[in-house]
């Protein structure tokens, strides 16, 4: 925003929010976006911009820019479920395209998009030389990384009953209990989390609550150890892994015993889950960013043209 830079952010995290808490109370969290919207204006006219993408934005209002500038092209990456946050409900009906991870439920599309959302789907980066494939030994307990949020029941309890056989990477909210602060083992950046799933033999994928407002999709970490290469992936039974993987490349399970079942059965037999790992590695392939961000580009130069403005 204006008022609160990314920068500052970073470098100030706690007077960051101190200042947010205060422009929420006394409403004056609507003036700065305001000023921010003012201040990209004239960034648009005196930079010629003709296209804006963002991430999940609430902090301008796209209306007011499009309102000087009509043919200007305003889109974001909405990755998120649609309860997750209300602020960010309100103006995604203000972009042009709301590009998503899933397909949502119509009665969520109609209420909240208004035709504005693209389905791009996940991704994962098939890397040229794979970290993953190589010789040293692995652990053969569980891995699991994500978030732990209050909002994560189904996969709270699970993770619970799983207890000292996984292991927890990724970010835990203030709000949550206590065990899973002392569970988990920090978060991994994205430059580091190839190099962490290679050192595990399996890999647990456990989705959010609210998957009944989706029709076609999953998280990106569904890709992301696909394409490991050399980490078996247990995902909870779903309908909706089977729009992207086969039973024979990604292994789902109903619950705890049976998923201790499946590990000890292929405990025993190591050639047949390279063979798993190999199989969801190729049809990890279809999933690419590039082939993702090739759909947002030719989406966007689609509606520039009808607009008249230079493509992009």
């Amino acid at each position: 925003s204006t008022v609160i830079s990314s920068k500052f952010k970073i470098k100030k995290p706690f007077i960051s929010k101190i200042i947010r808490g205060c422009l929420k109370v006394t409403g004056l969290y609507l003036f700065d976006k305001l000023l921010t919207s003012i201040f990209i204006s004239f960034l648009v006219k005196r930079k010629k911009i003709d296209f804006i993408f963002t991430e999940l934005n609430s902090t301008f209002y796209p209306n007011i820019i499009r309102r000087l500038f009509p043919n200007i092209v305003i889109a974001q990456w909405f990755g998120v479920f649609p309860d997750s946050n209300k602020a960010l409900m309100k103006s995604i009906r203000h972009y042009d395209i709301n590009f998503t991870p899933c397909i949502f439920a119509d009665e969520v599309r109609s209420t909240f998009f208004y035709g504005t959302d693209v389905y791009i789907g996940c991704a994962a980066e098939i890397l040229p030389t794979n970290p993953n494939l190589n010789l040293r030994p692995k652990s053969n307990r569980l891995l699991f990384y994500g978030g732990i949020t209050k909002r994560h029941t189904a996969r709270n309890d699970l993770l619970k009953k799983l207890g000292d056989s996984v292991d927890i990477f990724g970010y835990v909210e203030s709000d949550v209990e206590q065990y899973f602060h002392e569970k988990c083992r920090g978060f991994i950046p994205a430059s580091n989390l190839y190099n962490l799933i290679s050192e595990y033999k399996y890999a647990l994928n456990i989705g959010l609550d609210g998957f009944q407002k989706i029709k076609v999709g999953h998280n990106n970490r569904l890709f992301e150890i696909a394409a490991s290469g050399s980490t078996l992936q247990f995902v909870e039974r779903s309908d909706f892994v089977r729009d992207f993987f086969e039973d024979d490349e990604v292994i789902q399970f109903d619950d705890v015993e049976e998923l201790s079942k499946l590990i000890a059965s292929f405990e025993k037999n190591e050639a047949l889950r390279l063979q798993v790992c190999n199989r969801a590695l190729s049809r990890s392939r279809r999933y690419t960013y590039d082939a993702r961000a090739q759909k947002i580009i030719d989406c966007v130069t689609a509606l520039s043209a009808r607009r008249g403005v230079p493509a992009c």
